[in-house]
């Protein structure tokens, strides 16, 4: 393991503290050098948390050795293994040497008595008897088994047509621009300044209801890396993404707003993109990923409710399980038996901000959390009611 950073805005010494305390009991001394002289360095602070574990109600809600037990559970989520309890055992009693001192054993290995020295009738002593071998350490509980969370997932399917699915962000029925200055009509004005979020598990649905899952592929038409496509407001190549689908008529798609359970549950470091840092929706093991990360600037307050950053993640109680939204996207979807299609996929923002700021049961943990967390707290459990995605017209 390895502390990891992404937005060096928020610090937190009680974080790193615990970090060091959780990662100390897994890595060698070397290893914990490196990890000591990184939160000695960075003590950056992540975007899912923002300052949320220096906060001093989440201080006194969770506790000190609540938080170090969360984050160093000893079963392995992504793995489904649990850590195995230290074997120990006394070694073999000391056999005693006739006519000499007591010969000892070594613990836990076999006792191997050494033999007597010389009596007074001047006899060599006969060796002690071997201590008993130390009995192995019961293995730990499992943890939670999860599916693997695959880099290089299997095709679905090998023939089929590429569809082309183009992202916009829209504001209601106007462009809503990564970047630029952009006047919402209650006369507000926002300029976006970090928004993206993961796609995964499309599937396309028909008449009957019968789901027909594609693969999100790349320009090679093999799945792309865990079978995750990354939307980034910065990067335009991320703004259209591909999926391989048999022809025929379908009534609409739906797919993931995040990323699968056995994935969120892991541990970004090794990982490839976008399940990397590079991604900025990654976070220390035991915390999850982001799904969803906006942020941006208000410069004019309108009447309407805008918020200035929203991360949302799936459920940290149970980061195996799947926690993220499913977006349903309703309208007849055409696929051809040759050439391409494609279709355009909107993102109404003005839906995500009022899913992130419409009140919600955010229960005791996310009560005290910081802004950013409680708006995407409150996106993720508003989101089934609202319409965040939609094909357009």
């Amino acid at each position: 393991m390895s502390l990891n950073r992404i937005d060096t805005s928020h610090k937190s010494g009680a974080f790193e503290s615990i970090t060091i305390v959780c990662q100390e009991a897994l890595l060698g001394d070397t290893q914990k050098e490196r990890l000591m002289s990184q939160a000695h360095n960075r003590g950056g602070f992540g975007p899912r948390f923002g300052h949320a574990l220096g906060h001093p109600a989440f201080a006194s809600l969770v506790g000190l050795a609540g938080l170090v037990g969360l984050a160093c559970s000893s079963g392995n989520q992504s793995s489904g293994t649990g850590s195995g309890g230290a074997g120990s055992a006394s070694g073999g009693t000391s056999g005693a040497a006739t006519g000499g001192a007591p010969a000892t054993s070594s613990g836990g290995a076999p006792g191997n008595a050494s033999g007597g020295s010389p009596g007074s009738g001047g006899g060599t002593g006969s060796g002690g008897s071997s201590g008993s071998g130390g009995s192995s350490g019961s293995g730990g509980s499992a943890g939670t088994s999860v599916p693997a969370c695959n880099p290089t997932p299997s095709p679905q399917r090998t023939t089929g047509t590429l569809v082309e699915l183009a992202v916009e962000t829209v504001f209601g029925d106007a462009p809503f621009v990564y970047g630029e200055t952009n006047m919402l009509p209650d006369g507000t004005q926002v300029v976006p300044l970090n928004f993206r979020f993961y796609v995964s598990a499309v599937e396309l649905t028909t008449g009957n209801g019968a789901p027909v899952p594609v693969d999100i592929v790349g320009e090679s038409g093999g799945p792309v890396a865990y079978g995750v496509h990354l939307y980034n407001g910065e990067d335009d190549a991320s703004h259209t993404f591909r999926v391989l689908a048999p022809p025929g008529d379908y009534t609409g798609a739906r797919f993931t707003l995040g990323i699968s359970g056995a994935c969120d549950s892991g541990f970004p470091t090794g990982r490839q993109p976008p399940l990397d840092d590079s991604s900025q929706l990654s976070w220390p093991h035991g915390f999850g990923y982001l799904f969803l990360r906006y942020e941006g600037r208000v410069d004019a307050a309108g009447t309407g409710q805008v918020p200035g950053a929203i991360h949302m993640g799936g459920d940290i109680a149970h980061l195996d399980m799947p926690g993220a939204p499913v977006i349903a996207l309703e309208g007849a979807l055409t696929i051809p038996a040759t050439g391409t299609s494609s279709k355009t996929i909107r993102v109404y923002v003005d839906q995500i901000f009022k899913g992130a700021t419409t009140a919600a049961d955010l229960g005791s943990f996310f009560s005290t959390a910081p802004t950013e967390m409680q708006n995407g707290e409150r996106l993720r459990l508003n989101a089934p009611s609202l319409k965040l995605f939609g094909f357009a017209p």
